[in-house]
């Protein structure tokens, strides 16, 4: 085995997520896994992940799909009822839409009352995919439940670093 971060030569690295990965591209396309195909799918790079990834979370509810997006915004693991409140879903849709994404393997439940994503590439997958003003919104509401929850200045600020600049009292005060 090789060690952590060293790179085969091989389309996936040898990391299984991403050997899932390539065979659900390949899958998904209705292409043998064949030499010739993951060649194909190596010059691709992250494309494949995040065709992937959309691929899955476009077959899930609405609600689902905001859920995900909101733990995305969240920095990829969250507590379960920060992210239902962001998604604007309730505690127990909420908790039906992480059975889905469980069983889309995108997220996963992680401790009592969290979730996060089954990896760092499917968050960067999901958060990429979100507009600018979405990215906007999110953070600006992400950082008024924060700062509503009592959260340490630093997780608020995180949010509101992400913003563009604007006239807007509360942000410069927390910011300050």
């Amino acid at each position: 085995n090789p060690p952590p971060g060293y790179w085969t030569g091989t389309p996936t690295g040898g990391i299984p997520f991403l050997v899932r990965e390539l065979m659900r591209s390949l899958e998904m396309d209705g292409a043998p896994p064949t030499a010739v195909e993951a060649a194909r799918i190596a010059e691709l790079g992250p494309e494949v992940v995040t065709r992937s990834v959309a691929s899955r979370l476009g077959r899930q509810s609405a609600s689902a799909r905001q859920l995900c997006s909101a733990v995305a915004v969240l920095g990829g693991e969250a507590e379960l009822q920060q992210a239902a409140a962001l998604a604007s879903l309730d505690l127990e849709t909420a908790l039906g839409d992480v059975d889905a994404l469980a069983g889309a393997e995108l997220l996963t439940p992680e401790r009592a009352g969290a979730v996060r994503f089954v990896h760092p590439i499917v968050h960067a997958a999901v958060y990429a995919d979100l507009s600018a003003a979405e990215k906007e919104r999110r953070h600006e509401a992400a950082a008024r439940l924060l700062a509503a929850d009592g959260r340490p200045a630093e997780q608020v600020a995180a949010h509101l670093m992400r913003l563009h600049p604007r006239g807007d009292d509360w942000i410069a005060e927390t910011l300050l």
